[in-house]
């Protein structure tokens, strides 16, 4: 239909409502091209409850385009329901030229079962490398990138060279033996010049808990909150991706806890509890204010590692 010329002279205008992640690199040409074609949403930009697993590739075996409960997401973000990227938001912000240079996504590797593929989504790659115990097993690394090459390096030594950019679908694809140390991306124009790198390393190290909150000032209205994302991190702040954990959150002073999970899709852990398990090395709690102003004091703790706290101030309106 957008190859009809008539459609442009009688005024029709278009717009993609929802286009797969994995073909947004020939519908985004198509946008930019086609003057009556005037925009594209991808299904979907943000993960959500229900439509359980129509996008999430899983290793229980698990077939069929929804899936019976633990299966309470839909997996097909491109960011994860905690707001983490995943690899359709790399090739995403590659295409619409968001991006600084070359970024990396690995599909999981720590995984053992049955890889089980499915639709709306086109790859399970997140960012990272650190995949404690993984030595020697098959990794898919994939970099998107608008540059015409891309070459993958792991501990200095060169896995090989793709092309990429437009005629390639924004992503060169390289499999490799993983090891722990550093993976690095170099992406170069057609003449072979340098115009950008990604590095990408594993935890080394103690793992600790660590807590980031999106912001520390709150309004004591008892509608404010902050997000506060708890990981499994070494002392330089990499993630441990293939080391989870049951965690616990309490909450003290004028704050009540509003939410807590994962951005697992198959879980029977409710997001109201005070308890959840990290999803390759994440979870994310939401704290509300309750109305008083004060310190609010967030506790993290997991068997095994040392409590994390964090305070946040809320304001008196």
């Amino acid at each position: 239909f957008f190859k009809q010329k008539t459609a442009y002279e009688i005024g029709v205008r278009l717009v993609g409502s929802e286009t797969m992640t994995y073909d947004i690199a020939k519908n985004w040409a198509l946008v930019e091209k086609l003057p009556n074609l005037v925009g594209d949403f991808m299904w979907v930009g943000w993960d959500y409850l229900g439509e359980t697993s129509l996008g999430a590739w899983n290793y229980e075996g698990q077939t069929g385009f929804s899936k019976p409960y633990p299966f309470v997401l839909a997996g097909s973000g491109a960011l994860d329901i905690t707001g983490h990227p995943t690899a359709p938001m790399l090739l995403a912000r590659a295409v619409w030229g968001t991006s600084d240079g070359p970024e990396i996504a690995v599909r999981p590797v720590s995984p053992t079962g049955r890889l089980v593929k499915a639709p709306w989504r086109g790859s399970n790659g997140i960012p990272g490398w650190s995949w404690s115990g993984c030595e020697g097993r098959k990794a898919t690394v994939e970099v998107f990138s608008a540059a015409a090459t891309v070459e993958l390096l792991l501990n200095g030594t060169s896995v090989g060279t793709r092309k990429a950019g437009p005629k390639h679908g924004y992503t060169a694809t390289f499999t490799v033996g993983w090891q722990p140390g550093e993976l690095v991306a170099v992406a170069r124009d057609a003449s072979g010049r340098e115009v950008g790198r990604a590095i990408e390393r594993s935890a080394s190290g103690p793992l600790a808990l660590r807590l980031t909150p999106d912001r520390t000032g709150l309004t004591a209205d008892g509608q404010d909150a902050a997000t506060i994302v708890v990981e499994l991190a070494d002392a330089s702040g990499t993630v441990e991706l293939a080391r989870d954990t049951d965690v616990r959150v309490a909450v003290t002073g004028p704050g009540e806890l509003a939410g807590l999970g994962s951005a697992n899709f198959a879980t029977p852990l409710p997001y109201d509890g005070q308890r959840t398990r990290t999803y390759y090395g994440r979870a994310l709690a939401v704290v509300r204010t309750t109305g008083e102003g004060g310190d609010i004091t967030v506790t993290v703790t997991a068997e095994g590692y040392a409590a994390a706290s964090v305070t946040l101030s809320a304001t008196a309106v």
